[in-house]
C-alpha cells in the first residue's frame, strides 16, 4: 500500500504535463509506423495478391507481439519505463532500417520481410504495454477519462491521415519505390526518442520488491485478474471477439483490390480506413465531452450494440458491391472500437493498483490479444475453401451471439468500478 501511495503523490501536474510530451513524441512515431504498415499490407496486398500472405504477415507481427506482452509485466514493473521505452524504439527503428535497405538492393523475399515484422512485433509487445502503464502512474485520477478520450481522439486522427498519406505517396513514388516511405518511420522513430530524453517516468515501486522472484510477480498478476469480479470475462469476450473478427483484419485490404469484389486501388482502401478511423474520432470527442454514461460497462455494452451492427453492414455491402454501405460499416465500427476500448481502458485503470498495473496490463493485452494472430494464419487457409462473402457473413453473425452472451450472461455488466488509486 505504501507504495501506492507514494506514486500517488507523484501524479502532479509536473508528471501530466511530462506525460503529454509523452504522449505527443510516441503520437508522432505512431503516425510514422501507420504510413508504412499501410505501404507495406499494401506492397503484399498487389505483390502477392495472397490472403495466406497477409495472413502470415499479420500472424508473425501480432503473434510474437502477444507472447512478448505475457512477460513484459513483470520487466515493466521492475525497471525502468523511460528506459524500455527508448530501448524498444530504438531497436525497432534499427529493423526499419534493415527492412529499407532489403528493398533498395531488391532482396524482397517474404520469409526475409516476415522475420523482421516478428522482430518489429517482439519490440511492440515491450513497448505498447509500457506506454499504456505509464499513464496512470503520471496522469492524475480526475483527468484519466479526458486523456484517455483524447488519446484515442489523436491516434484516430492519426488513423485517418496516415492511411491517406501514405496512398498519397505510393501514389506519387510507386509501390516499387516503398523504401522511400519506410524511411519516415525511421526519422519519427527519433523524434519518439529524443523527446524521452527531456521528461521524466515516475517508479512506482519500493526498491525492495525488485528482489521478489520473476514468477511469484507474473502468478500475482494472474491471481488479481481471476479474483476481481468481471475481468475475467472481460478479458475472454475480448480474446473471442479478436479471434472472430481476426478473418476481417487479414481480408479486408483484398475486399478491396480483388478484381471479383471492389476491384478498387489503394486510395478506396485508404478511404475505408479513414471511415473507421472518423468513427473513432467521433466517439473519442463524446466521450470526452459529453457525460453519456453512470458506468463505464454501460459504454461496453452499448460498444456491442454498435459493433453487432456494423459487422452485419459489412456482408451485406460486399454482396451489393456498394462502396457506400462499406463506409458505413467501417464508421459504425470505429465508433465501436473506441467505446468499448476507452471505457474498458477506464475500468482496468481504476480497479487494479498502481504497482500491479505492469504485471495485470501484460496480462490483460496478452489474453486479449493471444487468439488473434491463430485467426490470421487459420484465414489464410480457410479463404481457400470458402468466399470472402461467406467468412464475412458467418464471422458477423457469431459477434452478434458472442455480444449477446458477454452481456445476458456473463457478471461484465457487474464488474466493481471503485478506484482503488485514489
Amino acid at each position: 500500500m505504501n507504495s501506492i501511495m507514494n506514486n500517488e503523490k507523484k501524479r502532479t501536474d509536473h508528471t501530466y504535463t511530462d506525460f503529454k510530451f509523452i504522449l505527443l513524441g510516441q503520437l508522432v512515431s505512431l503516425l510514422g509506423s501507420s504510413i508504412t504498415n499501410f505501404a507495406i499490407i499494401w506492397w503484399i496486398t498487389i505483390t502477392t495478391g495472397s490472403a495466406l500472405m497477409l495472413a502470415l504477415a499479420s500472424f508473425m507481427t501480432l503473434g510474437i507481439q502477444s507472447i512478448a506482452t505475457l512477460f513484459s509485466g513483470v520487466i515493466i514493473d521492475r525497471y525502468s519505463r523511460k528506459l524500455l521505452i527508448i530501448v524498444t524504439d530504438l531497436l525497432e527503428a534499427v529493423f526499419t532500417v534493415i527492412l529499407i535497405i532489403l528493398f533498395i538492393f531488391n532482396y524482397e523475399n517474404m520469409i526475409y520481410i516476415l522475420i523482421i515484422l516478428g522482430f518489429k512485433g517482439l519490440f511492440q509487445g515491450l513497448h505498447e504495454p509500457t506506454v499504456r502503464v505509464i499513464v496512470a502512474s503520471m496522469v492524475p485520477e480526475e483527468k484519466l477519462k479526458g486523456i484517455n478520450s483524447l488519446k484515442f481522439l489523436f491516434e484516430g486522427l492519426i488513423g485517418l491521415l496516415s492511411p491517406l498519406l501514405s496512398a498519397v505517396l505510393i501514389g506519387i513514388f510507386g509501390i516499387e519505390n516503398i523504401e522511400g516511405i519506410l524511411m519516415i518511420d525511421g526519422v519519427t522513430f527519433i523524434i519518439a526518442v529524443v523527446v524521452l530524453f527531456f521528461v521524466d517516468i515516475p517508479l512506482v515501486r519500493e526498491k525492495d520488491k525488485v528482489k521478489v522472484p520473476f514468477m511469484i510477480e507474473f502468478k500475482e498478476g494472474f491471481s488479481f485478474v481471476k479474483t476481481k469480479t468481471g475481468l475475467l470475462p472481460l478479458l475472454i469476450t475480448f480474446n473471442l471477439l479478436n479471434f472472430i473478427q481476426g478473418p476481417l483484419i487479414v481480408l479486408y485490404p483484398l475486399v478491396v483490390a480483388d478484381e471479383d469484389l471492389f476491384n478498387e486501388n489503394e486510395m478506396i482502401l485508404a478511404i475505408t480506413l479513414i471511415f473507421f478511423q472518423g468513427g473513432i474520432i467521433l466517439a473519442a470527442i463524446i466521450i470526452n465531452t459529453v457525460p453519456l454514461f453512470k458506468k463505464f460497462t454501460s459504454g461496453i455494452g452499448i460498444g456491442f450494440i454498435v459493433q453487432s451492427i456494423a459487422l452485419l453492414l459489412i456482408p451485406l455491402s460486399i454482396y451489393l458491391l456498394n462502396l457506400h454501405i462499406f463506409y458505413l460499416a467501417a464508421a459504425l465500427f470505429g465508433i465501436a472500437v473506441a467505446l468499448v476500448n476507452v471505457h474498458s481502458s477506464l475500468i482496468w485503470q481504476s480497479v487494479v493498483p498502481l504497482d500491479m498495473q505492469g504485471r495485470v496490463f501484460a496480462i490483460r493485452s496478452t489474453i486479449a490479444l493471444m487468439s488473434a494472430p491463430i485467426a490470421y494464419l487459420l484465414t489464410g487457409f480457410i479463404v481457400q475453401f470458402a468466399s470472402i462473402l461467406t467468412i464475412f457473413t458467418v464471422v458477423s453473425i457469431c459477434v452478434v451471439i458472442l455480444c449477446l452472451i458477454s452481456w445476458f450472461l456473463t457478471s461484465i455488466p457487474h464488474i466493481d468500478e471503485t478506484n482503488v488509486n485514489k
